[in-house]
């Protein structure tokens, strides 16, 4: 996991080539961001956030930095808010004005690079092609039509008249259920949880004194179930 500031790389877009460089990702699509992202050293977790909320970047003193994803959120808009984090965990230690139009711009070139995707946009651009795109890219039919439009790939009139439709079509909440892709679940927090619940033989209230809260929110996110461990782990006596 390293850290970039963006003015010295050159911008958002040149942070996020070079974190595919560092992470060693090929170009074309990114199969799997969660799994490049806990290889990094990043936690990814999922829970519940409120409406409108799909995703927040917690630093912890002592623990790496935590993605906490919207776990009701489509795979494609899981995938984005995924990278607008990443970007923060990257290129933010010190909050500015700009963080969020940097993160953005972090998200779109790392999801979708820019050299690879005027060759995508070549022809006429139509709701049928964003389908395809979505399916090889990984990213919502919205997010390539922005793309589309900010790489200048085509026009103010085509890009308005395609929102028309995907608003006529009822898809800005959601997409076409066909369209759907799997969701790429976190493999390193829940192996965290297991490992000291099930080989360390950590109680549920050991967690609750770790984490600071209560035995129901641990049942519900993270599986947990009170049992009767006949081998405790050790404890830290002070």
């Amino acid at each position: 996991l390293v850290k970039i500031d963006v003015d010295e790389a050159g911008g958002p877009a040149a942070v996020a080539q070079l974190i595919r460089q560092v992470w060693h990702l090929p170009p074309g699509p990114i199969d799997n961001l969660t799994e490049a992202a806990e290889r990094a050293g990043i936690l990814v977790i999922w829970c519940d956030l409120v409406s409108g909320i799909d995703g927040v970047t917690m630093w912890v003193r002592d623990i790496p930095p935590c993605i906490f994803l919207n776990r009701n959120a489509p795979a494609d808009r899981m995938r984005a808010s995924l990278a607008h984090e990443i970007g923060h965990v990257v290129m933010h230690q010190i909050p500015t004005d700009e963080i969020e139009d940097e993160a953005n711009a972090f998200a779109a070139e790392l999801l979708a690079p820019q050299s690879e995707m005027t060759r995508e946009f070549i022809g006429r651009l139509t709701l049928e092609k964003l389908a395809r795109m979505k399916a090889y890219w990984r990213v919502s039919m919205q997010f390539l039509l922005y793309r589309a439009h900010a790489l200048g790939c085509i026009t103010k009139n085509q890009s308005q008249y395609l929102w028309k439709q995907i608003s006529w079509h009822g898809w800005r909440t959601r997409e076409p259920e066909e369209t759907e892709f799997a969701h790429e679940k976190p493999n390193l927090f829940p192996h965290v949880v297991k490992l000291h619940s099930e080989d360390l033989k950590y109680e549920i209230e050991d967690f609750v004194r770790l984490l600071h809260t209560n035995p129901n929110d641990l049942r519900y996110f993270y599986d947990l179930v009170t049992s009767d461990h006949s081998v405790h782990h050790l404890r830290i006596i002070k």
